[in-house]
């Protein structure tokens, strides 16, 4: 097995992992109910594979930066982000958001937060 072929399986093989990690941790809290609002996603997992991980999965002996961007490359895909830091990839599900939740534009925002509060002023209030 060549190089390529090692890196498109160990990809795959991180991608597939962390949406089952997904899957797993959303099952987990299926029937619970917080009683008070929570910041932390405590569904979307994040990696963080080293330049070791990855020689040591390949069997490279260097990896350049030539190999760096392809991994990131091919890990991006819809719902995963993959960013660079120090020398390590940080790959994570993102969450979705509903279509209700993109605005295109500051004004489509501002226009979408004024109509809410004139319904109910009170949605402007602090959950804490």
């Amino acid at each position: 097995m060549n190089f390529n072929e090692k890196d498109k399986q160990f990809c795959k093989e991180i991608t597939d992992l962390l949406w089952q990690r997904q899957r797993i941790n959303a099952n987990k809290l299926d029937g619970q109910m917080p009683m008070q609002p929570e910041w932390e996603d405590r569904v979307s997992p994040e990696i963080t594979i080293t330049l070791n991980a990855i020689k040591d999965r390949t069997g490279r002996d260097k990896i350049r930066d030539v190999i760096m961007n392809k991994y990131e490359r091919d890990l991006q895909s819809p719902g995963v982000q993959v960013k660079r830091v120090d020398g390590t990839l940080k790959i994570s599900i993102v969450q979705t958001r509903t279509r209700e939740n993109v605005f295109g534009s500051i004004k489509e925002l501002r226009t979408a937060n004024e109509l809410d509060l004139e319904k109910d002023s009170g949605l402007n209030e602090s959950p804490y």
